[in-house]
């Protein structure tokens, strides 16, 4: 006889006691074995610090008051949010020799507007390029303002009238941080602003400028920096339209804008909303009434890597997530093979696709500003809002962001944060999964056509330093690149033996990071079950031909046989022996014996690796 079903749980009479953030502070810290509960905050570039927890009492925020498309735009910048979708802006290069084709297929696959890279000025050209898009349902918008003649002529040409959508993508300053050059002496540049919102005035969804963050974004500066320098060009750009006699809300209307958004889920949908609080501001106090910011929200390209580049989906579509919740107008997502080359089918079909699953599967855009009430969302939307504006300020004082890039004080400010991530990616407190973090050396590189660089061509006046682009694989894939031309010349690839001690539960933590660790390297270890003796250790080593050795067990087996195992290792024939981790005490002996160099957990991995190929004499 089986036992009777348990009464269900009735908690309509239970009472639970009210835990406080003080009390809970309490605790925490009793496991924290005496240390704050500071310790467990963690910075951003921008110096906001991230709590471990946050509650109303704790946040120091209070009730947001305005609703989506009011206020402060912080909520959206319109009242549907994302209930009717969003833009699903793809790029595609016009010198593609398929790119119509390409163009047709993602339209008809769900796209709806197309940010064009490389468009020729030439409207037969682009005529050709856009064959068979209908120009009054699909948006153009163009990359950059070269072939902004062309676009307007074909509008022309095939009769589009008031229903034209899209960009002509001015943007002299962007052209200015990208190329170290403006397009002409920086006033003539500035004035071809206000010219571009003439020949735009019968196009009401035509927008004449583009006020882009990618160039900032993508050279590494902080999320703050980079909502900084949007707002101090946009300031910019209104001074010079309202001066060529537009008034405010017209010369607001002549601007959109690009920012870029990231792996860090969080920080990308709180930059979002505070660069839209921060323009709403400006809009403002300058007598504007229609204060939204409409934002196109792009992936960034500097988190794509082209070692594993599969991984690149997940992180295409934690950024596009983003970008929905934080409440973009329109969204690029890069293809996950754009760091290898032009993408093919596959990368524009993934790329279309992740718009097409968060938005009809997922339904994420059917909830107005899902992250609005969260505390840690609202606080550090707050704490970014902030510094940007503390940073647009600076500019300002500056004498504006193009005084900022013609001193190169700009450039510096975003070379001391991109030092920083570097400096976070190498000892891989910033984790590059598939890179730096569980790389698989087995896998098959991919091929792909080499993309044409997509950056204006400088033509005139006003030297100063460009921004470079930054991708943060690159340290990384260029070692597993040496190591794969090191095996093609050689044979096999650069290879370390494994010295591990004792049993597996002993050996096994140190050896799996330093395989790891190695392996971001192209760098292979030897594989065994542990050894129980130096006579042991030196005659397996003997008889693999190797050079190099690293030892790995527990800190307890060192201190006993630690010394003795480097000592055989070195008189088999070892020219160097490195020790995973590094032992409280002993080191002058274990140094002694023949211990080169210590891996160890959060040191400089890329150091460590580009050591390791010149012990191994893998060529760069």
């Amino acid at each position: 006889m089986s036992d009777p079903a348990p009464a269900p749980l009735n908690l309509d009479d239970a009472t639970f006691e009210s835990v406080s953030y003080d009390q809970w502070v309490a605790v925490a810290e009793a496991s924290l074995r005496g240390a704050s509960i500071s310790s467990l905050a963690t910075p951003t570039y921008d110096g906001i610090e991230r709590r471990a927890l946050y509650v109303d009492e704790a946040a120091g925020i209070t009730a947001r008051e305005s609703l989506p498309g009011q206020g402060d735009h912080v909520r959206g910048a319109t009242a549907a949010g994302s209930l009717m979708g969003w833009d699903i802006r793809q790029a595609h290069d016009a010198t593609h020799p398929q790119v119509n084709a390409r163009i047709l297929a993602d339209l008809e696959g769900g796209a709806t507007s197309i940010l064009l890279v490389n468009a020729p000025n030439d409207v037969d050209a682009l005529d050709a390029v856009l064959d068979g898009v209908y120009l009054d349902l699909a948006g153009i918008h163009l990359n950059g303002a070269d072939a902004s003649d062309a676009l307007l002529a074909l509008w022309d040409r095939r009769g589009t009238g008031a229903g034209a959508i899209g960009c002509l993508a001015v943007d002299p300053i962007g052209t200015l941080a990208l190329t170290g050059q403006a397009p002409s002496h920086l006033d003539e540049a500035l004035g071809a602003v206000a010219a571009a919102a003439t020949l735009t005035a019968g196009l009401p969804y035509v927008t004449a400028t583009r006020v882009d963050g990618r160039p900032y974004g993508e050279a590494g500066a902080s999320d703050a920096t980079e909502i900084a320098a949007v707002l101090s060009t946009g300031v910019a750009y209104l001074r010079t339209l309202t001066a060529s006699g537009l008034g405010i809300d017209d010369a607001v209307a002549n601007l959109s804008f690009t920012l870029t958004v990231g792996p860090d889920q969080f920080l990308s949908i709180a930059k979002l909303r505070a660069a839209r609080m921060c323009w709403a501001r400006i809009v403002t106090v300058s007598g504007g009434t229609d204060a939204a910011m409409r934002i196109h929200a792009t992936t960034a390209e500097w988190m794509l890597s082209a070692r594993d580049p599969w991984v690149n989906m997940l992180r295409a579509t934690t950024a596009t997530f983003a970008a929905v919740v934080g409440g973009a107008d329109a969204i690029t997502v890069s293809p996950f093979d754009v760091a290898v080359g032009q993408p093919d089918e596959l990368g524009l079909r993934i790329a279309r696709n992740t718009h097409l699953l968060i938005g009809e599967e997922a339904g994420i855009g059917q909830v107005l500003d899902p992250a609005g009430g969260s505390f840690y969302v609202e606080a550090l939307t707050d704490d970014l809002a902030a510094a940007a504006w503390s940073e647009f300020q600076q500019l300002e004082e500056r004498g504006g962001i193009a005084a900022a890039l013609l001193d190169g004080s700009l450039q510096v400010d975003i070379a001391t944060t991109r030092r920083e991530r570097e400096t976070a990616i190498a000892h891989r407190s910033d984790a590059l999964t598939g890179v730096s973090e569980f790389p698989n050396l087995g896998e098959a590189v991919l091929s792909r056509t080499p993309r044409p660089s997509a950056t204006p061509s400088p033509d005139a006046a006003a030297d100063t330093a460009r921004l470079p682009k930054f991708r943060a694989a690159a340290p990384f894939e260029q070692l597993r690149d040496a190591a794969d031309a090191h095996a093609a010349v050689t044979g096999s690839a650069p290879t370390v033996f494994a010295a591990n001690l004792g049993p597996i539960a002993t050996h096994t933590a140190r050896n799996a990071f330093v395989t790891n660790l190695f392996a971001a390297g192209g760098i292979e270890m030897t594989t065994n079950d542990g050894f129980g003796s130096a006579a042991n250790v030196a005659e397996a080593f003997a008889h693999t031909g190797l050079t190099c050795a690293v030892v790995c067990s527990s800190d307890a087996v060192y201190g006993d046989i630690g010394a003795e195992v480097a000592s055989a290792l070195k008189a088999a024939g070892a020219r160097f022996v490195w020790l995973a981790g590094r032992p409280r005490s002993g080191i002058d002996e274990l140094s002694a014996a023949g211990i080169d160099d210590y891996v160890v957990l959060g040191g400089d991995a890329v150091a460590t690796l580009q050591h390791a190929h010149t012990v191994l004499e893998v060529k760069p």
